[in-house]
C-alpha cells in the first residue's frame, strides 16, 4: 500500500471516530439538556395551571372542572404546528377532584396525586413524563402530562439540523487533506521517477524536487550515498585494472625467458604452462574489469541474435578447425533485447568452453529457436559433460572440475553475471537429443 494511501486512509478514520464520538456526545449532552428544556416547559405550564386553579370561583367546582375539560384539555394531536414555526409539545392536563373523586378526563388513568413533583408514566403505548400539582386549599388537583417521543423528535431534529452542515465540512476537509498529501508527497514520487528513469553510470548528485526540510533531508542523504557509491565503485575498477596491468609485463617479459630454455629441461614445460595460465587468469581479470563498467553503463537494444552468431562463428572457425573440430549453426532467430558486445563475450565463452571441452573431431552445435513467447539458443558439445550436482558450483569464479586443462575457472562466472545483467533465462543440461554432452540453455522471453 502506497504512503499516500495509508495517509488518507489513517485521516479518514481518525476523522470518522472524532466524528461518532462527538455526535454520541453531542446526543447525550442533547438529550439531557432537551430534557431540562422541557422540564422547564412543562413546570410553565404547572405555573399557569396553578394560576387557574387558585383562581376558581367558590362555586361547584365539579361543573367548572367539567365545562373547562371539555372545551380545552382534551388530547392535542403531536404534529400541530404553532406560528412560530415549532413543534407543539404533545400535552394533555388531568384533573383530580380529591372531595368528589372524580377524573377529567375518563381515558388517562385514575392513580390518586398525592405529592407535587414529577414522574414517569406509561400510558398508550408510550412513554409519558408527569408533573403533579397539588395546591393547599384547592380540592382540585392537576396532573401535566407530555409525551416522551416529542422529546426524542426533538433531540433528532436538532441533531439532523447539526449532522448536514457536519457532513458538509467533513467532505471538504478530506477533500482539502486529499489535495495536502499528495502535494506534500509528490516530490518524493518526482525523486522516484528522477532515480528510476537515471542511467545506471550516471551516479551524479540529484536536485531536490522541494524545499521542505524533509524532503530536502532525504535528498542530501541520497547524494552522500551516491557520492559514497561512486567512490566505491571507481576504487574497485581500478585496483582490478591496476593489478591487471601491473601482472602482465612482468608475465610477458618472463613467457619470452621461459621461451628460450629447451623443453627438455626439467620444470621447464611446467614452468611455462603455470606462466600461461597465470597470463591466462590476468587476462581474465582484465576482462572482469572491462565488463562491471560496461554493465554500468548498460544500454539495451534490438539485437539480430543470428547475424551476431554467423559473425562469431565467422571469426572463431579457424581457431575451432586447428584443434580438430567442428562449428554447426542450425534454426533461425529474430531480434531479442540485448547489448551485442556483452552477448557475444556470453557466446564466445559459451563456443570456447564448448571447444575446450569437446573430444577431439566432434561437432560443437548452435542451435536457434523461436516462437511467439520466446527465443531460445542452445549450445552443444560432446564431451563428458558437468554433472548435475556441481553445475551450480562451476558457476563461480576460479572454479574448474578439469585442472588438467588451459583456464582459469572465469568463463562461466563471466557469463552467469552477464546473463543476470541482461535478463538472460540461463541453464547448463544434459543433451535432450540423447547423445553425451553439455547443453548450454539461453533464452529471451517475448
Amino acid at each position: 500500500m502506497s504512503l499516500r494511501r495509508i495517509l488518507l486512509v489513517t485521516v479518514l478514520s481518525l476523522v470518522a471516530i472524532g466524528q461518532i464520538t462527538s455526535f454520541v456526545w453531542i446526543y447525550s449532552e442533547g438529550q439531557e439538556e432537551m430534557e431540562e428544556v422541557l422540564d422547564s416547559d412543562l413546570l410553565s405550564q404547572a405555573g399557569w395551571t396553578s394560576l387557574w386553579l387558585k383562581n376558581l370561583p367558590a362555586e361547584d367546582t365539579e361543573k367548572i372542572a367539567t365545562n373547562l375539560t371539555e372545551r380545552q384539555f382534551e388530547g392535542l394531536p403531536a404534529d400541530w404546528v404553532m406560528d412560530q414555526g415549532y413543534h407543539l409539545v404533545s400535552s394533555r392536563l388531568q384533573l383530580w377532584d380529591a372531595k368528589l373523586q372524580r377524573w377529567w378526563p375518563e381515558d388517562l388513568p385514575r392513580e390518586p396525586i398525592e405529592k407535587a413533583g414529577f414522574g414517569w408514566h406509561d400510558f398508550g403505548g408510550l412513554r409519558w413524563r408527569t408533573f403533579d400539582l397539588v395546591l393547599d386549599d384547592v380540592p382540585i388537583r392537576a396532573r401535566l402530562w407530555q409525551s416522551l417521543d416529542v422529546r426524542d423528535v426533538a433531540l433528532e431534529e436538532t441533531l439532523e439540523a447539526m449532522l448536514l452542515p457536519n457532513i458538509a465540512v467533513l467532505v471538504l476537509l478530506l477533500f482539502i487533506l486529499g489535495i495536502v498529501i499528495h502535494r506534500s508527497l509528490s516530490p518524493l514520487s518526482v525523486l522516484a521517477q528522477r532515480l528510476s528513469r537515471r542511467p545506471a553510470d550516471d551516479l551524479s548528485t540529484l536536485p531536490s524536487p522541494s524545499r521542505t526540510e524533509e524532503i530536502q533531508q532525504l535528498t542530501q542523504s541520497l547524494n552522500g550515498w551516491i557520492l559514497r557509491l561512486n567512490d566505491t565503485l571507481q576504487r574497485e575498477r581500478g585496483f582490478a585494472s591496476d593489478v591487471a596491468h601491473e601482472l602482465r609485463s612482468p608475465l610477458a617479459a618472463l613467457q619470452l625467458q621461459l621461451d628460450e630454455f629447451s623443453a627438455d629441461q626439467p620444470g621447464i614445460t611446467q614452468a611455462r604452462n603455470s606462466v600461461r595460465r597465470l597470463a591466462r587468469v590476468v587476462d581474465q581479470l582484465l576482462s572482469l574489469a572491462r565488463l562491471e563498467h560496461r554493465l554500468a553503463t548498460l544500454r539495451l537494444q534490438p539485437v539480430a541474435l543470428d547475424t551476431l552468431l554467423e559473425e562469431l562463428l565467422g571469426e572463431m572457425a579457424d581457431q575451432v578447425l586447428a584443434k580438430g573440430k567442428e562449428i554447426e549453426l542450425t534454426g533461425q532467430a529474430g531480434e531479442v533485447q540485448s547489448e551485442p558486445i556483452l552477448l557475444s563475450v556470453v557466446l564466445r565463452n559459451l563456443l570456447e568452453n564448448a571447444s575446450k571441452y569437446s573430444d577431439a573431431g566432434s561437432l560443437i552445435e548452435v542451435e536457434l529457436r523461436e516462437n511467439d513467447s520466446e527465443v531460445l539458443c542452445l549450445v552443444r558439445d560432446r564431451g563428458a559433460g558437468i554433472p548435475a550436482a556441481r553445475r551450480s558450483e562451476v558457476q563461480q569464479r576460479f572454479v574448474r572440475l578439469d585442472t588438467g586443462r588451459d583456464g582459469a575457472g572465469l568463463g562461466l562466472a563471466i557469463v552467469g553475471r552477464i546473463c543476470d545483467a541482461l535478463h538472460i533465462d540461463w541453464q547448463l543440461q544434459d543433451r535432450d537429443d540423447g547423445q553425451n554432452g553439455l547443453q548450454v540453455y539461453l533464452r529471451w522471453p517475448r
